[in-house]
């Protein structure tokens, strides 16, 4: 069976894990394998994803979304899939084409020309919307994936589902009209004919999403992104204003319409304020439509000094901010003459720590109140405190109380968590990352992950560590110290009594530590529990 050797820059692995692709154990029969294989896995969720590293933190908790999908919704596509991704950009391109051509082809092309180059939009729509029920979202908010089929359809319902359908009707429309069945001369065909196209711009806002999606992938600067986001936002709106000027004037019975070139050369100006435009018509509508035209013009010149102050403000405060942090770290570091990779390591601590967002823990905690930073604490550590037989016959009460105490670090590849010899005084939580246990003599033993915890042994006994624990990858873990324990399942003796006898049990079938030296060495904790059920029976 082929297993993965988790290979990394800073460690190499000498143990067999679990198969390193998964899919071969769901399909490992039938006529092209190898083909179906590969395109199930560009169906799953892909590390190449530009949203997946904000999604999983780590190699395991990438694998249990596999599992996941896999077992529990094999026939739906993964959002952060590649198909996903490269078929959201390819629908990009199609809607950037209804945006940005459609305006300028159509107020000069004809019915059968604008139907011969955008019947591939239609088509791109209508597989669209077949697809959509079939992948599923990511919830940014929550940071959470939904693939039930149930929800996804629920949710596309409610949200786009009409306007992608409308979006399909200008084609239907375009092969009435060139059937002869509508005419051109019908006004209500002609409206049908030049609103419904508008229906598309719904999707504006997926197509700046898929965008900064496709920014993040290529990993473009982000101050560039904004500024062509912001080029691109303005062009669309004189595009819009310049069909809907166009064509609402064509329709007025003795209007005066001259070429599309002369409406297109006006609208602009009158949007740049620099012009009145050449209408010299006696109609109401000639003076209204100016008017309208320097009201938008003039909020675009606003909107263009808002967005020149965000851009301003976003580049000298928050990215003059983390910059400084980088400065000022690696200023002090010039300083004190470290070396290359002494240098690199603190970089990595403060990108695996921060996540290129930076912020004060002294402001969050002065922000925050004692009890809610509590609350937020006990609820990040619930599930891995969960995981531990020792605490098994605790109560919630007194779980809730040890995840209280619980206190976050982070240890970098090639840290010594634990080291063996050394005397036990807490134990630890994998929250991210990945720990190699090795043997004195420097072994590896096994590799703990995400959810994993070790060292439990030493809240309750008093024994010298008989392995090193080594972090592989950036890790962040919880500890939780032996005297925090112990003044929390203080006043619970019997408990206390019961875990400290598991511990020994434990203990007695390891090979490492005689049991005669575990219960000469654990005569304290003892102690300590005598003492407590004395007090309790004088208290009685």
């Amino acid at each position: 069976m082929n297993t993965r050797r988790q290979d990394t820059k800073h460690h190499h692995c000498e143990l067999p894990d679990e198969p390193d692709d998964i899919v071969k154990t769901f399909i490992d029969t039938g006529i092209f394998v190898d083909a179906r294989r590969k395109l199930k896995r560009f169906l799953m969720i892909s590390p190449k994803h530009p949203l997946t590293r904000f999604y999983v933190k780590s190699l395991r908790m990438l694998k249990n979304e596999e599992k996941s999908h896999l077992i529990r919704h094999y026939n739906m596509i993964h959002p952060l899939s590649m198909f996903a991704f490269i078929y959201r950009v390819y629908m990009s391109v199609i809607l950037g084409l209804t945006y940005f051509v459609w305006p300028i082809a159509g107020p000069y092309w004809s019915a059968r020309a604008m139907n011969d180059v955008f019947c591939i939009t239609h088509f791109s729509f209508v597989v669209f919307i077949i697809l959509t029920f079939f992948t599923g979202y990511y919830d940014t908010d929550s940071n959470f994936v939904v693939l039930s089929p149930k929800r996804v359809a629920k949710k596309y319902l409610k949200t786009y589902f009409i306007f992608d359908v409308l979006s399909c009707a200008p084609f239907v429309t375009r092969v009435l009209i060139y059937k002869g069945i509508w005419s051109m001369n019908n006004f209500y065909a002609r409206s049908v004919r030049w609103s419904l196209p508008m229906v598309t711009y719904s999707r504006y806002f997926y197509f700046l999403e898929t965008f900064n999606y496709f920014r993040l992938y290529m990993g473009l600067n982000s101050y560039i992104y904004l500024a062509l986001k912001t080029v691109i936002i303005f062009i669309s709106i004189i595009f819009i204003l310049n069909v809907l000027v166009y064509f609402t004037v064509k329709e007025i019975p003795g209007y005066d319409v001259k070429s599309a070139y002369e409406s297109t050369l006006s609208t602009v100006e009158i949007l740049f304020l620099v012009s009145h435009g050449f209408h010299f018509t006696h109609n109401v509508i000639d003076r209204i439509i100016p008017c309208f035209l320097i009201i938008i013009g003039f909020i675009i010149h606003l909107m263009v000094f808002v967005f020149a102050m965000q851009f301003w403000y976003k580049f000298y405060s928050c990215e003059n901010k983390q910059r400084t942090v980088y400065d000022a770290v690696e200023a002090f570091m010039a300083y004190k003459v470290l070396p290359i990779e002494k240098r690199q390591r603190v970089f990595l601590y403060l990108n695996f720590k921060y996540q290129r967002h930076y912020y004060k823990e002294s402001t969050i905690r002065k922000i925050t109140s004692e009890a809610l930073r509590r609350e937020i604490l006990i609820k990040v550590s619930k599930e891995s405190t969960q995981k531990v037989n020792l605490f098994h016959k605790l109560p919630e009460s007194i779980l809730e109380k040890l995840r209280a105490n619980i206190i976050c670090e982070i240890y970098l590849p090639g840290d010594v968590i634990i080291k063996a010899g050394m005397t036990g005084r807490c134990m630890f939580f994998i929250l991210a990352g990945t720990v190699v246990v090795k043997t004195p003599e420097g072994k590896e033993v096994c590799f703990l992950r995400d959810g994993s915890h070790f060292g439990e042994i030493a809240l309750v006994v008093n024994i010298a560590r008989v392995a090193n624990v080594v972090a592989v990858s950036p890790c962040e873990v919880f500890r939780l110290n032996r005297k925090h324990f112990l003044e929390v399942v203080k006043n619970y003796p019997v408990m206390l009594k019961e875990i400290h006898k598991l511990a020994l049990e434990r203990i007695a079938h390891s090979l490492t530590v005689p049991i005669d030296e575990v219960d000469h060495r654990s005569r304290s904790i003892e102690t300590v529990v005598e003492r407590q059920e004395q007090v309790q029976d004088l208290s009685v």
